[in-house]
């Protein structure tokens, strides 16, 4: 299962001696079910640390059909990371499937701090280099593997999600329709009636 970002920062044998120029600069925020915390079209502000919730990161297409590209939950860091890191405005909306708690990071603020700190420059790195292993081997897994092979990496990787939204988001997600992810989990269930029968 992928350790999220923060498990990483807190198995450091040396954690950053200045991390909390970092904290200092987080935001506490309240957001509800439903609320959109980054919208397509505007230039993006702050990466997001989610404390608690879920939420999605999506796309619309000309046609306004929805496509989960992720999906975060607890002490993930969500963040439109193209939008953000070029100034240019965000193709993805950003939005709370529950009810979420998260802490907002001024991206500006952070980028003046990592000039001064090679320490914190390098663990934000090691974020990245992360984010971006994970992502390709989501991208990856889409079209290699057969659908139910993909829901199962899900639940291993997203234990915590699966009873907290409508399963169509996790259809939309793993890129199948909300029937077939019904057969498929009809499927499982199936076998394992079969082997506890045994």
């Amino acid at each position: 299962m992928h350790k999220t970002v923060f498990q990483l920062f807190q198995e450091l044998r040396n954690p950053p001696k200045n991390w909390s120029k970092i904290t200092d600069i987080a935001i506490k925020k309240n957001y509800k079910k439903n609320d959109v915390i980054c919208r397509a079209g505007l230039h993006p502000e702050y990466l997001f640390y989610i404390e608690s919730g879920v939420v999605r990161k999506y796309i619309t297409d000309s046609l306004g059909k929805e496509y989960n590209k992720f999906l975060f939950s607890s002490n993930h860091v969500v963040v439109s990371l193209t939008a953000i890191s070029t100034k240019k405005t965000s193709n993805f909306n950003i939005e709370c499937l529950t009810d979420v708690t998260l802490y907002e990071i001024p991206y500006s603020k952070l980028r003046n701090i990592l000039k001064n700190d090679l320490e914190l420059c390098n663990l934000y790195t090691d974020m990245l280099h992360h984010f971006f292993v994970i992502m390709e081997e989501s991208e990856v897994e889409k079209v290699l593997l057969e659908a139910k092979d993909s829901y199962s990496n899900f639940l291993e990787r997203y234990p915590d999600i699966i009873n907290k939204i409508p399963l169509f988001h996790i259809a939309s997600y793993l890129g199948i329709t909300p029937i077939q992810l019904s057969r498929i989990r009809s499927n499982i269930k199936k076998n394992q009636n079969n082997m506890e029968a045994k």
